[in-house]
């Protein structure tokens, strides 16, 4: 679970009145992330563009490994298990049909 400290708890009048110096804050380190609160309620997360970057290339990365894994899970499926496109199609349309 994602954890803030008070200080990084911003109500979104206070960041559109000091995003310059909170943007200063976050790239000095003196701030790790800000959560902009509206309503009482989080609605974004600022995060410093390197953090920002490393949280993609997990993110890739992650989608590479689901890929790969679908790409093995495929291969040992046996070619008479495949379904032909007539035969999607024909459940595409029964389905909807049916709805």
């Amino acid at each position: 679970m994602l954890t803030f400290a008070k200080e990084e708890l911003v109500p979104s009048t206070v960041v559109s009145r000091s995003l310059s110096s909170i943007l200063n804050r976050l790239k000095d380190h003196s701030l790790n992330k800000v959560a902009v609160i509206r309503n009482n309620e989080m609605e974004a997360i600022i995060l410093p563009i390197e953090e920002y970057e490393i949280m993609h290339a997990i993110m890739e990365k992650d989608e590479y490994r689901n890929i790969h894994s679908a790409i093995k899970e495929r291969r040992a499926t046996a070619i008479e298990d495949y379904l032909s496109i007539e035969d999607v199609l024909a459940t595409l349309i029964q389905a909807h049909e049916e709805i």
